[in-house]
């Protein structure tokens, strides 16, 4: 399952990048830099752990596979949906 999440993560951070671009408020590009890297960052963390959590046998494989692109996705759409043009 890991072979095809980790492709999708493209597209989720594609869609988590957009709001970002967006809006650079006050901080400009360094704040919306700083916050993209702690995104990735975090997305790393989570996808580790869920594997890893797959790997012992406490989620099923195809859920600790999906689970960060999920919670990563579903970030992206409610950031999307706030973010004014």
């Amino acid at each position: 399952h890991s072979r095809f999440a980790l492709p999708a993560l493209s597209f989720v951070m594609m869609w988590l990048a957009i709001p970002f671009a967006l809006y650079l408020g006050r901080g400009g590009i360094a704040v919306s830099l700083a916050g993209s890297v702690g995104i990735g960052l975090a997305y790393l963390i989570v996808f580790a752990a869920a594997v890893g959590l797959g790997d012992i046998g406490r989620l099923e494989p195809w859920v600790a596979a999906w689970l960060a692109n999920g919670i990563f996705a579903v970030s992206a759409g409610v950031l999307m949906l706030r973010t004014t043009t």
